[in-house]
């Protein structure tokens, strides 16, 4: 028993209990043998000394925690979008099976061209599960599922571990190999190859080291016969045996420690043999065990020379980015831009493996060296394995690490600072590591900007294409069903809404080993010949094989339209070759990510009901952009955005994921914004303002849902850029392009365009050429500047004469305000309204130097101006100089002070100022407000002019009633007409088509004889699909008829 007057601790015993059992509570107290008294316990009386155990014990739960960040960060990197095309494919093939009697077709269904070829789906299994988890919970519950078999992935290699050692480097390798397979974790089978290989590697390991259950082995056979119904890969698994097995037989007979017992072996080849027979229990039987030999003499092969294009240009070897399919041994591969993270992992854990076996030689287990020298050359014959290799270069790497450790390391914790400060310190790092790639995995930035973002559901941009697509195409609006389609990407989105295709994913089906059979050759050559070639030598080259290679094709499988996929430059080789052949082509559909064109005609029975479907679908831009818009789900009504573009945070830059997805309607504005400076057909040749307009609208409505989205900006700038050149014209050269509403609307969507993207070069480029134009020089030369740092930055994008002349012109731009601001006297100190700032001001105003004019104005810090002419002047600066919510918040303010003032003659400038923010409603009523207001006062004037009035000797009663009516009748029309012709421009980019039509014909009727006679004529006949043609003479200059012709006998 304790000796009831020592005080207790957790380090000096357990406290006595009373008889009845019961703990009673400690005292606050104890007595000090020193003072006679009593004092407080001292609070470090608690302290447990660190001792080895106390030390080892933290290092396990360490371990144990950090093995499960490892499955949680599993989980959160394998939480992404469904990006690719393929895995639409799998379910919609799914749906067929469960729709067929479960068991997959003998041929193709989903293609036109090889619907007689026989179709060895070897992954049916895995088709009829995601597909039933579709039809539960769509593409979310289909990537909640993917998270977690990744996350089960890990688990399996994170259990598979030496007992006794410590964890800590095994989820280390599992880390590694983590960042090696995030980058290849799509909704296909590949997910049941990891499963599988982890499955089959966590067997073996737990058989060997649990010599008392050798059922577990027996598991390899279920597991076999599942794999194969679900993949075609599931070959992987057996080699992974097999060259087990293989290794631990030289082993034995090399005298190896480390082989098995020769019972154990026995077992282990009866349960590959075993496992090798039951993969034929298929509905395919041997192919699944020959998919390796198809997979690498035919497959990939194929693969390769579809996407070198092999038949076309024979010496070319360069892939770009799709290396996927092509041995590590290929030159590309090891340029630094191909290096990604995935690779790079990949790479250090099997590097890892390497040095694992070399300090484990002495107890070298050939089982683990013969399956990752296997591993390791199928990585080597094809990058799409250096996941599988990373797999199995993680588990080797662990268990030879560890079985090092346990042999040359004591197994002992030591208290020492060395000992402790490294196992601490390294544990605590590698949280923090793991925590660093879960915010980075987690916001997307540790993915390129080709990947899929973090999230549940189907990816934006497939997700935009294939709603395209059904748009474009499902049901009637497509005439049979069969287009041609021309990337194979864009034939796995075609099978999703209900087209049969040429050509899709599945290469195995499309393969021949002729020429004549291998319809991946007859899809390029077609492809080719409806591109056209894009250079010189591919055109020598291919000049005999082309010919006319796409009507044969297009005959052979009576095939009437082709989808062109419009996403990347590339895709526009296409489109502008078919706008250039109208004569074989008619232009149907365009949408936001695709374009559809049809034969002009049709051969056999069906060709008048196609020629009744091309009368009635040929594609019309002027209809749809002046039929009034009717509100809808698709295209509702324009109203002023919510808020104004943003910066992008410090967040956004550098944490963010770097991917860029528009929304639908902004990528359809950017393909009209494009297509209006097109070559087009001669029948569409007309239509390209009402191409323009479209592009406005979509623009308009994309950026209502992400104000953010550079990209809508950017295609308001081009849209107005081009209305200005058109609209100079149709004016008669009334109207110049640098000038007035349309030049305000360009720089204005350009500079905000560079707010969301500051580095934008697009809109550098196109605001330095309209500044230029428009003689404005320290606002072009702010984007010459900007033009310079990037070729400072990237030097190698730009040749020597581009940087010498950028060179040249900023030395020349630099000089000219440096000049201007010589001889100017310093400004005036506290105002800006000093003689001396006003004359800086004028100055800079007169010479076009509009940043500084805008600095004088700002000098004394207020946000607005009293004097109305110098607001005025400030808030078109700002408009101009791209602070665009300034201007608009300036103008807001203005015509507050305006409205209480009875101010009109300043409403312009206030209601260009509300255009870029979509705020149409407000900038027509500041319109009206102002043409009525001049209508007031100089009605107002002529009745004060009348008699009978006070006399004014300075202004006699004739002289100042005349100078009134000329006003009133002649003057004042030409400015209420100016502002009703703005009205009518704002009410079309609106698409309130019948309201702008009316305003425009309100214009001539307020001033028939307007100088805007010509342009009102132009939209007029744009809006009636020229059907009305009004008189370009006006009223005033014609001369009327004195005699009528004489009747003839």
């Amino acid at each position: 028993m304790p000796d009831p007057e020592k005080p207790h601790s957790v380090a000096a015993g357990t406290p006595s209990l009373p008889a009845d059992g019961t703990q009673t509570k400690p005292d606050s107290t104890t007595s000090s043998p020193e003072t006679g008294g009593m004092r407080p316990v001292d609070e470090f009386d608690d302290y447990e000394e660190l001792t080895p155990e106390i030390a080892e014990e933290e290092a396990i739960r360490n371990d144990f925690v950090i093995r499960w960040a490892v499955v949680l960060l599993a989980f959160l990197l394998a939480s992404t979008h469904i990006a690719e095309s393929a895995s639409l494919v799998h379910v919609k093939t799914g749906q067929y099976l469960a729709s067929h009697g479960i068991l997959p077709p003998r041929t193709d269904v989903f293609s036109y061209t090889a619907s007689d070829r026989p179709w060895a789906n070897l992954s049916w299994g895995f088709d009829l599960l995601v597909a039933g988890i579709h039809a539960i919970g769509s593409f979310t519950a289909l990537s909640a599922v993917k998270a977690v078999v990744v996350a089960l992935i890990f688990w399996l290699i994170s259990r598979i571990s030496r007992p006794g050692t410590p964890t800590w480097w095994g989820s280390i390798c599992g880390t590694l190999a983590l960042l090696g397979c995030h980058l290849r974790m799509p909704l296909q089978p590949m997910i049941v190859t990891y499963l599988g290989l982890a499955l089959t590697m966590w067997l073996i390991y737990s058989w060997r080291e649990s010599p008392d259950k050798p059922n577990r082995l027996r598991m390899l056979v279920p597991l076999m016969l599942l794999w194969c119904n679900f993949d075609s890969r599931a070959w992987m698994g057996v080699a992974f045996v097999l060259l087990y097995a293989a290794g631990d037989a030289l082993g034995a007979w090399l005298k190896s420690p480390a082989a098995l017992a020769g019972p154990a072996r026995k077992q282990l080849w009866q349960m590959l043999g075993i496992s090798v027979a039951v993969m034929v229990v298929h509905p395919f039987w041997w192919k699944s065990l020959a998919a390796p030999w198809f997979l690498y003499s035919a497959e990939y092969p194929a693969l390769r020379d579809y996407i070198l294009e092999t038949v076309i240009d024979p010496t070319r070897t360069n892939p770009g980015n799709a290396l996927t399919f092509f041995p590590m041994t290929i030159e590309e591969l090891w340029a630094w831009p191909h290096m990604n993270l995935g690779i790079l992992s990949s790479l250090a854990v099997i590097g890892l493996a390497i040095v694992s076996f070399l300090l484990n030689r002495a107890r070298l287990d050939w089982g683990h060296l013969a399956a990752f020298l296997g591993f390791a050359l199928l990585a080597v014959a094809c990058l799409n394995e250096l996941p599988a290799a990373a797999l199995v270069a993680a588990v080797v790497a662990t268990l030879n690490g560890q079985s090092w450790y346990a042999a040359a390391c004591r197994q002992t914790y030591s208290i020492e600072t060395g000992e402790l400060l490294f196992s601490r310190g390294g544990r605590a790092l590698t949280v923090l590591a793991l925590a660093a790639l879960g915010f980075f995995g987690g916001t997307g930035r540790l993915r390129d900007a080709s990947a899929a973002r973090p999230g549940y559901g189907l990816d934006q941009t497939l997700e935009m294409q294939v709603n395209d697509l059904e748009k474009l195409l499902a049901g009637d609006a497509s005439f049979d069903h069969r287009p041609f389609n021309s990337l194979l990407s864009q034939g796995d989105q075609l099978i999703w809404v209900g087209e049969k295709v040429f050509c899709d994913q599945r290469v195995g089906l499309y393969y021949g080993p002729d020429d004549e059979s291998n319809l991946l050759r007859r899809h390029i050559l077609t492809r080719d010949a409806l591109r056209g070639p894009r250079s010189a030598a591919a055109k020598q080259r291919s000049a005999s094989v082309r010919g006319d290679a796409w009507q044969k094709t297009f005959d052979q499988y009576g095939i009437s339209h082709t989808v062109v996929r419009l996403l990347v430059e590339r895709d526009y080789d296409l489109l502008a070759e078919l706008l250039q052949q109208p004569r074989d082509w008619e232009w149907t559909k365009l949408g936001a990510s695709s374009a559809v064109f049809y034969r002009t005609s049709l051969k056999g029975d069906e060709a008048e009901k196609y020629q009744a479907y091309l009368d009635a679908n040929r594609i019309d831009f002027r209809k749809e952009a002046y039929e009034d818009q009717v509100p809808d789900v698709t295209h509702p009504a324009l109203a002023v955005r919510s808020r104004t573009v943003r910066a992008p945070s410090f967040y956004k830059k550098y944490f963010w994921s770097t991917k860029v997805e528009s929304s639908p309607e902004i990528s359809e504005g950017l393909q009209l914004a494009k297509l209006v400076a097109f070559r087009l057909p001669p029948r569409l040749d007309f239509s390209r303002t009402a191409m323009a307009y479209l592009a406005i609208r979509r623009a308009q409505e994309g950026l209502a849902k992400d104000p953010d989205d550079v990209k809508g900006y950017l295609v308001l700038g081009q849209a107005y850029d081009f209305l200005s050149q058109i609209e100079y014209q149709a004016s008669l050269g009334t109207r110049p392009p640098r000038s007035g509403m349309r030049y305000l609307q360009a720089v204005a969507a350009y500079n905000q365009a560079l707010i969301g993207e500051p580095d934008n070069l697009l809109a550098h480029r196109q605001l330095l050429q309209i500044y230029s134009e428009a003689k404005k020089l320290d606002l072009g030369f702010r984007h010459l500047q900007a033009l310079d740092d990037d070729m400072l930055t990237h030097p190698d994008h730009y040749s020597p004469d581009e940087t010498k002349a950028v060179g040249q012109q900023i030395k020349e731009v630099a000089g000219a305000i440096k000049q201007i601001e010589k001889g100017l006297p310093d400004a005036g100190a506290g105002t800006g309204d000093s003689k001396n700032s006003m004359q800086r001001l004028q100055t800079f105003l007169q010479q076009q130097c509009l940043l500084r004019a805008l600095a004088e104005l700002e000098r004394d810090g207020k946000q607005s101006n009293p004097n109305p002419q110098i607001e005025q002047l400030r808030i078109g600066l700002l408009l101009e100089a791209g602070r665009v919510e300034e201007a608009y918040d300036a103008a807001l303010r203005f015509s507050a002070m305006a409205d209480m003032n009875g101010v009109s003659t300043w409403a312009d400038i206030v209601a260009v100022a509300c255009l870029p923010q979509a705020d149409y409603d407000a900038a027509k009523r500041h319109w009206e407000a102002a043409g009525n207001e001049l209508d007031r006062i100089a009605l107002a004037r002529l009745l004060m002019s009348a008699p009978p009035r006070t006399g004014d000797p300075a202004s006699p009663w004739p002289l100042t009633t005349t100078t009134s009516a000329l006003t009133y009748f002649y003057q004042n029309p030409e400015e209420v007409a100016s502002t009703k012709l703005s009205v009518a421009l704002a009410l079309l980019e609106q698409g309130r088509v019948r309201a702008a039509e009316q305003a425009f014909r309100d214009v001539l009727a307020i001033s028939p004889n307007s100088n805007f006679r010509p342009f009102v004529r132009f939209y007029l006949s744009e809006l009636t699909f020229g059907k009305e043609v009004i008189d370009l003479v006006p009223p005033a200059n014609r001369v009327v008829e004195e005699f009528t012709p004489e009747e003839s006998e």
